[in-house]
């Protein structure tokens, strides 16, 4: 998948591409989309990757220098990929710098807006309902992913060789 990515040379881009791939099957997880409600379109689906990347950057964060160097990789990674998929939706030169710049500021909102709450987890209820939940009428219960994503960040994580271990989202939403 993507081999174009690989660089034998880089240390920080090949753990950074095994925490992006890792990260994007993770929030292409059905439970996301069918249990917890997550709109399963393209603004869903790129919300779901947003919130596990804050996941593993929390992570990296704990690691100093190194952890920031390999933090700005993945980051790298997930915006060549974003680019490669507006281009594949037929989006012109033109187009994909406006929808790349739309996503980074996405991405720079969502960041602070998670680290917000977990600060301070009365306001990540309100974070998730304003991003991953924005397009849905009704009542939806934020719980199970709040839950979930402050499972994510707590604890400790091979991130520096490229491995996040997800919580089992089954058992998530029976805690929640």
């Amino acid at each position: 998948m993507l081999t174009f990515f690989r660089s034998k040379s880089n240390p920080d881009k090949i753990a950074a591409e095994k925490l992006y791939f890792g990260l994007v099957a993770q929030a292409r997880n059905p439970v996301f989309y069918a249990g917890w409600q997550v709109p399963d379109t393209l603004d869903g689906r790129f919300d779901m990757v947003l919130l596990h990347v804050f996941a593993v950057i929390q992570h990296l964060r704990k690691h100093g220098k190194e952890g920031s160097k390999r933090a700005q990789a993945l980051y790298d990674v997930m915006f060549v990929d974003m680019d490669r998929s507006v281009r594949e939706m037929g989006i012109g030169d033109l187009g994909v710098k406006r929808h790349i710049r739309r996503m980074m500021t996405a991405f720079n909102g969502r960041m602070d807006a998670y680290a917000k709450g977990i600060e301070d987890p009365s306001m990540l209820e309100g974070a998730i309902r304003r991003n991953v939940y924005a397009q849905v009428d009704g009542n939806i219960d934020t719980a199970p992913l709040k839950a979930y994503l402050l499972c994510c960040v707590q604890g400790e994580q091979a991130v520096m060789s490229g491995q996040m271990i997800w919580p089992v989202l089954g058992e998530m939403k029976q805690s929640a």
